[in-house]
C-alpha cells in the first residue's frame, strides 16, 4: 500500500514539475502532455519533425550553458547582484541538460543498433 501512495506522490511530483516547465518556457509548448491524456498535444496543424525537435532542444541546451558560463564570468570578474547562488544554481542546470542529451543520444544509439540487429 505504500509502494501506490510512493508512486502517486512521485506522479504528482512529476506533474507539477512538468507544468513549472512549460510555464518557465524550459519544455516547448507543443510536447506538453495533455493532462487529461498519455499523448503528447500538438498545438500546431502538422507535428514537427524529429529533426527539428532535436534542433530546438540542443539550442536550449547550449543556451543554459552559455548563460552559465556568463555569470560564472560575471561572478569572477565582481559584478553586483550575481552570487554564488545563482552561479552553482545555472552550472547544475547546465550539467543536467547537457546530461539529459546524452542520455538520450544514448538511447537514440541504442535503439538504431537494436534495429539493425533486426533480421529482414
Amino acid at each position: 500500500m505504500s509502494m501506490n501512495i510512493e508512486m502517486a506522490r512521485i506522479l504528482s511530483d512529476m506533474r507539477q514539475m512538468r507544468e513549472m516547465a512549460v510555464q518557465n518556457d524550459v519544455l516547448p509548448k507543443r510536447l506538453a502532455l495533455n493532462p487529461d491524456s498519455s499523448s503528447v498535444s500538438d498545438t500546431s496543424s502538422t507535428a514537427p519533425a524529429f529533426g527539428e525537435l532535436l534542433g530546438e532542444a540542443l539550442e536550449k541546451v547550449n543556451d543554459v550553458r552559455q548563460e552559465s558560463a556568463q555569470l560564472t564570468t560575471d561572478y569572477q570578474k565582481g559584478v553586483s547582484g550575481v552570487d554564488l547562488t545563482t552561479v552553482m544554481v545555472a552550472a547544475q542546470k547546465a550539467s543536467l541538460a547537457t546530461e539529459a542529451v546524452i542520455q538520450v543520444r544514448n538511447k537514440f544509439v541504442q535503439a538504431y543498433e537494436e534495429i539493425m540487429k533486426m533480421p529482414i
